[in-house]
């Protein structure tokens, strides 16, 4: 889960992430995202940017790899 961060061009970030899990594996509509702005704490809450669901080990080595290779987040 990634905090909004307005000065970033998250285009080609979630065209990576796409690309590395599928269209159906970004979460990045605002309605959907709600679900993911808080944890236990409920009183804390942050609207992510996006949120990024691999299905495979494959698939978590190809996001983490997109985090590093970006700064992402950062």
């Amino acid at each position: 889960m990634i905090a909004i961060e307005t000065e970033r061009n998250w285009k080609p970030i979630i065209k990576e992430f796409e690309a590395a899990v599928g269209k159906n594996g970004v979460v990045q509509r605002r309605e959907e995202l709600i679900v993911y702005e808080c944890d236990g704490l409920a009183s804390y809450r942050q609207r992510p940017a996006l949120v990024v669901l691999p299905r495979t080990t494959e698939e978590v080595s190809k996001a983490v790899k997109i985090c590093d290779r970006t700064q992402f987040p950062g």
